[in-house]
């Protein structure tokens, strides 16, 4: 055979071998991608009055594709702004703050001159980081108490006490307003709103409101728009109460026809969710644009939580009665609903498997969408 054959059919060689091996590389790269599931949420379970819980993501589909044990309790509150994400326990003082590209870190909140301090009661995330919180103290001398606190995930900047029971808190600047309850003299609930100046550290109003036992989802606009809960004893308002936020006075009520959940504003529409599953939304003069109902008439399932994320609002439905498909408790569902026309964008299955069975009592979530980058 000729050097010009040899060179030839080494060369040919050579190109097989080449091709052969793109051809494999592809190949098994494509079934991993076929393989490959998407997280969908960032699942936070977690007991009432013991610390197990669990963090882990699923799919679309509700298949959990990783997570790990933990010892946080009661993550119950959540709140997203811009780059941060905040899980705070109601009744344990542990706190996860995560940042979108999906570090976070567990905080306490806690100074040295308050020792006794439990669980966030409500807490404010601002867009940078910064959380205000109050924590529980307990009562004394006729008044509820809570500490005040601010930090941001490497220090606490001040802590004070206040004379109140906080349910929300709402900051613009250096204004921070408290909304709640107390107790009157005869050791009934009184709602209560205590209006706190950070810059002098000092309390500049406390109003409070006969009519209303508490004051809690509350929604900052311009105005205030209390979503009523409760009033004159019956367990679900059907109004929305709306407060000055410059004199915090009563300039309106809003009536409707069925109890009412949850309140969001989003780009200058109101939608209100409604505890028979309705999601309504309203223009600015609370006239109805449309409506979605999310229940469907299944009796099974509550509304759970409900939280809002880039043009979605998300609502966790929890079952009454547990369905077993395929050997998986279906525990609950989380529907993803498009804030522009009110169609359901997704509906996501949670379910319980056997090694979860000890952390059911919370669930909370964060979508995927959150944490850059993770989800492509």
């Amino acid at each position: 055979m000729s050097k010009r054959a040899i060179l030839i059919v080494t060369f040919l060689i050579i190109i097989t071998i080449i091709l052969s091996f793109l051809f494999l590389h592809n190949n098994k790269k494509t079934i991993l991608q076929e393989n490959y599931k998407v997280p969908k949420y960032k699942i936070f379970l977690s007991n009432m009055h013991s610390k197990k819980s669990y963090i882990g993501d699923i799919d679309d589909n509700g298949i959990w594709l990783d997570g790990e044990k933990s010892e946080y309790m009661d993550l119950s509150l959540v709140d997203i702004k811009d780059e941060y994400a905040l899980l705070s326990g109601h009744r344990k003082n542990n706190n996860l703050l995560f940042t979108s590209d999906n570090s976070f870190k567990s905080l306490v909140y806690y100074d040295e001159n308050f020792n006794d301090m439990s669980g966030s009661t409500a807490s404010y995330l601002e867009n940078n980081g910064k959380i205000t919180s109050t924590l529980n103290l307990g009562v004394e001398d006729n008044s509820y108490w809570v500490a005040l606190t601010s930090r941001n995930k490497e220090e606490i900047f001040y802590t004070t006490q206040i004379p109140m029971y906080t349910e929300e808190i709402h900051k613009k600047g250096n204004t921070i307003d408290l909304f709640g309850f107390n107790l009157n003299s005869e050791n009934q609930f009184i709602a209560s709103i205590i209006r706190y100046n950070e810059e002098n550290q000092k309390i500049e109003t406390t109003k409070k409101f006969e009519e209303f036992s508490n004051l809690y989802n509350v929604l900052s606009h311009d105005n205030y728009y209390y979503a009523l809960p409760s009033k004159a004893g019956k367990e679900f308002g059907t109004e929305i109460v709306v407060f000055d936020k410059k004199k915090l006075k009563i300039v309106e009520i809003k009536t409707f026809n069925t109890p009412i959940d949850k309140i969001f504003m989003i780009d200058n529409y109101f939608f209100v969710l409604k505890l028979d599953g309705t999601l309504s939304k309203y223009d600015e003069k609370f006239k109805e644009v449309t409506n979605k109902d999310i229940l469907n008439g299944n009796s099974n399932v509550y509304l759970d939580f409900s939280l809002y994320y880039e043009n979605s609002i998300y609502i966790l439905l929890h079952y009454n009665e547990h369905k077993k498909i395929n050997g998986k408790i279906l525990k609950a569902t989380i529907i993803e609903i498009n804030t522009h026309d009110l169609t359901v964008i997704s509906e996501t299955p949670i379910y319980m498997e056997n090694y979860l069975s000890d952390y059911t009592e919370i669930i909370r979530f964060i979508p995927m969408d959150f944490f850059k980058g993770t989800a492509d």
